[in-house]
């Protein structure tokens, strides 16, 4: 189990010149301590202190001492360690002390208690030093918050309480009218929908209890951070957004499947494995990793605090998913599971709520489970291996050779995508709908978003990723779309100059090479040269050709499809091959639908690809610009 050791721990130094012994004793003693307790700690077995160090800085050496801790109030067991010598000059250490927390105190303390930790260093009976260490005492239903090994947290979820079982047995219910079984089967079929179903009917079993929210201060990195335990929010309907999360985890854990409770500067809601996994790390600190599983549907999150209004699941989903991008706001994610093979286990709170009559509660109405639109999961897909011994035929070792003669330099804007003239975003928030457009033959005009949307929501999609664009925006580009009219985030000075500057380049790439070099392409794969570069860079994944019509300065630009076939940025398929040995015989061909590429299995295909490539990301971002597939090294 691991210790985060940060300003909640204090070290105190101090030193005593003792006059008894013969000679002077000048002994000087560092501690390292927590400065707050509770009984999830005590209950985790986890040390108040964890280091010791003694230094004699006289002229005299030292032997059989000992050293004794006290507490008071008595939170604590007396505990003693003992050394047979220091000699003048040294220092001698001690890891961890195993100081035993008293469960009884700590059990009925109600609020916080101002305690003192006691250390005496003794030789041939005298005291040679004394240091007390100020120790807050913390009630059972306060946390110790973020800087004192964030995973305890995961001993508040508390799946054994009978207000927990009640609620699971609301949720049997829920889950039997979605889909006309009450079994709870979780991970047993391996089949994501019925972990994700079970996630909807335990919202919808909260939402009938009628919580109320109930905000608080989210000081998750001061110790003390209160919460409410299950019996709690069921007796007074209230709930912060921390009590719901530690809520729906604990009936998630309780129900067999492998919670998450996702905590952001003020802020904490609940996430869900699909699959039957735990992240290897608790806490874990990478919120892209979590966004990958997401966008795989291997990973649900939803906003818990929508459980106190009438929002529907789809809604919490959405809310949450929104989250995903606030790199600078999260803290860290609490995998239930890893954090219980790591020896963090539920406080033990009586079984018994508290005598509550545990009823049926005619609750906040909802809607009825049909109403809500069915939920599709993005389908499974597989990476077939490539035979080592199946010879390739001659047309293919063929293309093998040409792709490692490609530049994969990032001079190279098939690896490098960057900001320039002939570059122009698009936001739209379809791009399987776009591909649809372009393969039916559809014309599209290019327009400037801020023709279309205030001020105020232009500056808003500029700091969300095109896949994160919701609510009535998405709506209105998709309707758009439908009107053959795209929208880019660029000023309409900017726009029109990138627009002429694309124009003439596609003209003279047609006059000269008898190549046309304009392409929308659909996803990005953002990526790293190392895992612990700084830097990303980003590389188109699939590529439209398109041309450019201008018919008049007047009437702008209008983007046509032209007679070539979509495709794969061989570019980025030969990185991964090279540099990471990455093969994806599925995207060779691409896979199609009924209106040409199966963009959204496409993009699925390379999330599976790159999911364990720290750093690399598939983004739903679309751009127009001039791309060169036939400039080789040789």
């Amino acid at each position: 189990m691991t210790m985060t050791m940060s300003e909640a721990e204090s070290a105190q130094k101090t030193s005593l010149v003792s006059e008894g012994l013969e000679g002077v004793a000048d002994v000087q003693a560092e501690t390292l301590l927590l400065p707050c307790v509770n009984l999830a700690l005590q209950q985790n077995g986890l040390s108040l202190v964890q280091g010791l160090r003694l230094r004699n800085n006289g002229a005299v050496d030292l032997v059989s001492l000992e050293g004794v801790f006290t507490s008071e109030p008595g939170f604590t067991q007396p505990c003693t360690v003992h050394a047979e010598r220091l000699d003048a000059g040294t220092e001698i250490a001690f890891g961890k002390i195993d100081i035993k927390l008293d469960f009884d105190f700590l059990a009925a303390v109600t609020d916080l208690v101002k305690g003192r930790l006691v250390f005496e260093l003794r030789a041939d009976g005298q005291t040679l030093l004394r240091q007390e260490y100020a120790v807050d005492v913390l009630a059972p239903d306060q946390w110790l918050g973020l800087h004192v090994m964030p995973e305890l947290l995961a001993a508040f979820v508390t799946p054994n309480l009978e207000t927990v079982s009640f609620l699971q047995g609301q949720a049997a219910a829920e889950l039997e009218k979605a889909t006309g079984s009450s079994a709870m089967i979780g991970y047993q079929r391996h089949d994501r929908k019925d972990a994700y179903e079970l996630c909807r009917a335990i919202y919808r079993a909260v939402q009938q209890w009628g919580v109320n929210y109930s905000r608080s201060l989210a000081l998750f990195g001061t110790p003390g951070q209160k919460v409410r335990f299950a019996d709690t929010i069921y007796t007074y309907k209230l709930g912060s957004c921390l009590d719901l999360t530690l809520l729906f985890a604990s009936v998630m854990e309780s129900a067999r499947l492998n919670p998450v409770i996702m905590l952001e500067k003020g802020h904490a809601y609940i996430g869900c494995h699909l699959k039957d996994y735990y992240f290897p790390d608790v806490p874990m600190d990478d919120l892209q990793t979590v966004r990958k599983l997401v966008e795989l549907d291997e990973f649900l999150v939803f906003e818990t605090t929508l459980a106190t209004s009438d929002a529907s699941f789809a809604a919490a989903e959405e809310s949450a998913r929104s989250n995903l991008l606030g790199e600078d706001e999260f803290y860290c994610a609490i995998d239930i599971l890893r954090a219980r093979h790591s020896g963090v286990y539920a406080l033990p709170l009586r079984k018994s709520a508290g005598g509550l009559e545990l009823a049926p509660l005619a609750g906040r109405k909802i809607g009825a489970t049909e109403g809500e639109a069915e939920r599709r999961l993005r389908p499974e897909v597989g990476l077939a291996p490539t035979s080592s011994t199946t010879a390739l035929p001659p047309a293919a070792r063929v293309l093998r050779w040409q792709q490692k003669l490609l530049d994969l330099s990032l001079r190279n804007r098939l690896l490098n995508v960057r900001d320039t003239r002939l570059v122009i975003p698009i936001t739209c928030s379809d791009i399987a709908l776009l591909e649809d457009q372009v393969a039916a033959d559809v014309p599209l005009t290019l327009n400037a978003l801020e023709n279309l949307l205030s001020e105020k929501d232009v500056l808003e999609l500029a700091e969300r990723r095109s896949e994160q664009v919701g609510g009535q925006t998405r709506q209105l580009l998709a309707s758009e779309l439908q009107q053959k009219r795209l929208w880019s985030p660029l000023s309409a000075a900017d726009l029109k100059r990138r627009l002429v500057q694309l124009y003439r380049q596609y003209r003279l790439d047609l006059e000269e090479g008898g190549v046309n070099t304009i392409y929308l392409t659909l996803g990005m794969l953002e990526w790293k040269v190392t895992e612990r570069d700084s830097k990303s860079y980003f590389a188109p994944i699939l590529l439209l050709p398109v041309q450019i019509i201008r018919r008049s300065l007047a009437e702008g630009v209008t983007i046509a499809r032209v007679d070539e076939d979509a495709v794969i940025n061989v570019t980025l398929l030969e990185l991964l091959r090279r540099e990471h040995r990455l093969e994806i015989p599925a995207l060779e061909p691409l896979p199609t639908d009924s209106q040409g590429v199966d963009v959204p299995k496409v993009m699925q295909i390379m999330r599976h690809a790159v999911r364990d490539l720290k750093g690399w990301e598939v983004r739903e971002e679309v751009r127009l610009g001039c791309f060169s597939f036939t400039k080789f090294i040789m």
